[in-house]
């Protein structure tokens, strides 16, 4: 697939003999390369994102999940992005700013058979799935269409697509090792609301960096809803009661190795550092690099643990 990078040429300097040293040309500013730029439109740092949260929830419920399990996750999660981000391409009236709905505008058909030729794989693999998850990821695959239909719409202010997405991608990573578990300790749950803030955060913080690209494409989102200032104040507010949630866990024994405690507290202040330093992060979408960075982090208990035996 080709990627249309948009370059700038600055006009050349006046020569100043033949040997004149011509100025140099600017880089693409979505990115290093097309390859890089490609993967990210894509969402693949998301989906490996997925796998580091899986492998965390894992971890921490004491199960080994079904290998059909971590093939359907990841593939269910790129199919659902590859989706909403081909329906707002082509709900955009004009060449959208945004380069994951560009790139899928100008790639919809070989973006659409991936994701048909995945899809028909991941139903076979699911049919693999213990029963009671594939009864539990039937209704929330039903509440995932729900929700990118609903994206398609002028959305709500009291529900905004960044809440309910939070929603769905914490259940799609919990639900399954939570079924499974023969015994769920309580503060688990508290484990489980704080990656739900954390989801959130993430999100909101997306869309302040977005919301020029948001609004001149009309995507409604969380910014677009409730004003900049006020979504900066509930990424504030979400962090501070995230991370009181986060000591509370700790100081109750409810975690007890280290590397998880600090994977949390990772997710928590990554979104709040990122606007501190906007303009830097803003810069060749280095906020989308660390952002989804910190969730394929996620992992990295499982690994400790793995490297311990």
């Amino acid at each position: 697939m080709e990627l249309h990078a948009e370059l700038s040429f600055p006009e050349p300097a006046p020569a100043d003999g033949l040997c004149a040293r011509p100025r140099a040309v600017a880089r693409p500013r979505f990115g290093p390369g097309p390859w890089a730029a490609a993967a990210r439109a894509l969402s693949l740092e998301i989906t490996l994102g997925v796998l580091g949260a899986a492998a965390f929830a894992a971890h921490l419920t004491g199960i080994a999940m079904p290998a059909a399990w971590w093939l359907v996750l990841p593939a269910t999660t790129w199919i659902v992005y590859s989706v909403d981000h081909l329906l707002d391409a082509r709900r955009s009236k004009e060449r959208p700013r945004s380069l994951r709905h560009r790139f899928h505008r100008d790639h919809a058909r070989p973006v659409g058979a991936a994701v048909a030729g995945l899809a028909a794989a991941t139903l076979v693999v699911a049919s693999r799935l213990p029963g009671p998850v594939l009864v539990g990821g039937t209704a929330l695959a039903a509440a995932i269409l729900a929700h990118l239909a609903r994206a398609q719409g002028p959305g709500s202010r009291y529900l905004p697509k960044e809440l309910s997405a939070a929603l769905l991608y914490t259940a799609g990573i919990w639900f399954a090792p939570l079924l499974l578990a023969p015994s769920i300790e309580p503060g688990l749950w508290f484990v489980v609301g704080i990656h739900f803030i954390a989801a959130f955060l993430n999100l909101t913080t997306f869309a302040l960096f977005e919301r020029r690209e948001d609004a001149a494409d009309r995507h409604p989102s969380i910014v677009g809803f409730w004003g900049a200032r006020r979504a900066r104040r509930v990424v504030a507010l979400l962090t501070g009661l995230g991370l009181v949630a986060l000591v509370a866990t700790a100081l109750a024994g409810r975690v007890a190795d280290a590397s998880s405690l600090a994977v949390l507290a990772l997710l928590i202040v990554t979104p709040v550092t990122l606007l501190g330093r906007e303009g830097f992060f803003a810069a060749r979408l280095r906020y989308r690099i660390v952002g989804d960075g910190v969730f394929v982090l996620m992992g990295l208990p499982a690994a400790l643990k793995a490297l311990a035996w």
